[in-house]
């Protein structure tokens, strides 16, 4: 199993490192990724297609652009040239995740975990 995460709110790319990731994408996810409104959903859409990439040319050692990523109709990535190899990608706040398994489907969330939220809340609800 291959999991992978990111802090996109580290990442604070300069204007040529946020060329470059472009360049890193094909054609046909730039124009997905365009369409987003938000410029915190454009990062994080493209920090996402950036690590599918990143864990395929990991675990197959080739180059990012021999992959070639589709969807399927529930929005899932998936590369019809590794049908062996299952991934999924989440992202919640500031996370952005990937997991990955040649063992059958594999399921991958994110959670803002917060304990003193949590007590809080629990001394509300007892109150």
């Amino acid at each position: 199993m291959y999991r992978f995460y990111i802090n996109c709110h580290h990442w604070r790319p300069t204007r040529q490192q946020w060329i470059y990731a472009n360049r890193c994408l094909p054609i046909d996810e730039l124009k997905r990724i365009d369409q987003y409104v938000y410029q915190r959903d454009v990062k994080f859409t493209l920090i996402g297609q950036l690590l599918i990439r990143y864990l395929l040319n990991h675990v197959f050692h080739e180059k990012s652009s021999s992959f070639r990523i589709q969807r399927t109709k529930l929005n899932r990535p998936f590369s019809q040239l590794t049908p062996s190899f299952d991934f999924n990608l989440s992202d919640h706040h500031q996370l952005v995740c990937i997991a990955g398994t040649f063992h059958g489907q594999i399921g991958c969330d994110t959670i803002l975990y917060q304990t003193n939220q949590i007590r809080k809340e629990n001394y509300e609800l007892f109150r």
